[in-house]
């Protein structure tokens, strides 16, 4: 195990362990706030990089921030109405947490994905450490999977998907 196995081991057993605390309902609004936050951030980060660009000068750490900026903004207010919502959960506890626990270790292989994908494209690790990594062949491509099985599901919103997956895919093929 290197680095990049330790970080990304790390996220999801962080998330995984935070669905089971907090519950299936909270974990549940806390995936759609990450769906819709991803939406929104993949249309609207270049909005928010043309008033960032001024501060931040590269172009790729001023992509990766102003999408960063519109996704945690999205979930966080996600999470805060979830945690509202979730003291009326009727589901019994421990059913509650199992199922939780379940979705949030999917959701930790999507933000570990994502991660893994920005580290790559800022060049944080070099291509020695990330091809001795034992997770990062099947942790990164997990975002850029999921995108595509659900623009699959939900045909309307292909551009959205299309989008993204070209957000997400530039700099990991350029990379390879």
């Amino acid at each position: 195990m290197n680095t990049i196995d330790i970080i990304t081991a790390a996220i999801i057993i962080t998330i995984a362990y935070l669905g089971f605390r907090r519950g299936f309902l909270v974990s549940v609004f806390s995936l759609i706030s990450i769906i819709i936050g991803i939406v929104l951030a993949t249309k609207f980060h270049s909005g928010i990089a043309l008033v960032m660009q001024k501060v931040i000068k590269d172009e790729k750490t001023l992509n990766v921030i102003s999408f960063l900026s519109i996704f945690f903004t999205v979930y966080l207010t996600g999470i805060f109405v979830a945690n509202k919502l979730s003291k009326i959960s009727s589901l019994t506890k421990s059913i509650d947490r199992i199922l939780g626990a379940v979705l949030g270790a999917l959701k930790g292989m999507l933000a570990a994905s994502l991660i893994l994908i920005f580290i790559r494209s800022l060049g944080i690790f070099g291509e020695s450490e990330i091809k001795s990594s034992y997770l990062f062949p099947y942790v990164s491509n997990f975002a850029p999977d999921t995108f595509d099985a659900v623009s699959k599901l939900l045909p309307f919103n292909r551009k959205t998907f299309d989008d993204l997956n070209s957000f997400l895919k530039t700099d990991t093929q350029n990379k390879k």
